[in-house]
């Protein structure tokens, strides 16, 4: 059975240098009626977020592991290491800027049903490993559930994914 709820993710995967333009109603947005709820603001007071870890070349999404060989634990929830997420001001709208160095994502505190999903998407030019020499590469994830970093990227949640990826824009996949 399909979870109708909504958990949004800003999705990114290690080397995306992404900006989502994320104008007053990003990702995510909740319908209620006519009445739009903006839900990013320069705290991102309404979203949790997750890292996973500072990928080397070479990954393919197996546990990192140190020179003894034992598991590196992931960044972990609500740790912005090196400010891969910021919010910054355009146009008088609030940004969402992902940076694509660790991979990880946002998701909304709050579950959402009945929602029309609005944003824009810019890329920026910064790539990093182990995509390097990739396309650049990112997604929407939505009716998210679990515990982020189960997934094989060991970065975000169960879901259903709109990928955005450098000219293979909007391909579905779950």
């Amino acid at each position: 059975m399909l979870n109708k709820s909504f958990r949004g993710q800003a999705v990114l995967n290690k080397s995306k240098g992404l900006i989502l333009l994320v104008l007053a109603c990003i990702l995510a947005t909740c319908r209620q009626e006519t009445k739009w709820t903006a839900l990013l603001d320069s705290n991102l007071s309404q979203w949790e977020m997750y890292q996973s870890y500072a990928l080397k070349p070479g990954y393919h999404g197996e546990v990192p592991v140190d020179e003894n060989g034992d598991s590196i634990p992931p960044i972990g929830y609500n740790r912005n290491k090196n400010n891969v997420f910021t919010v910054f001001e355009e146009g008088g709208a609030p940004v969402l800027r992902i940076s694509g160095e660790i991979y990880g994502c946002v998701f909304t505190r709050q579950e959402f049903e009945n929602y029309h999903l609005k944003l824009k998407v810019k890329w920026g030019t910064e790539k990093w490993d182990p995509r390097r020499n990739d396309p650049m590469d990112s997604g929407i994830l939505y009716h998210s559930q679990g515990e982020c970093g189960h997934d094989y990227w060991r970065s975000w949640m169960l879901s259903q994914e709109f990928q955005i990826m450098e000219k293979s824009f909007g391909d579905f996949g779950g």
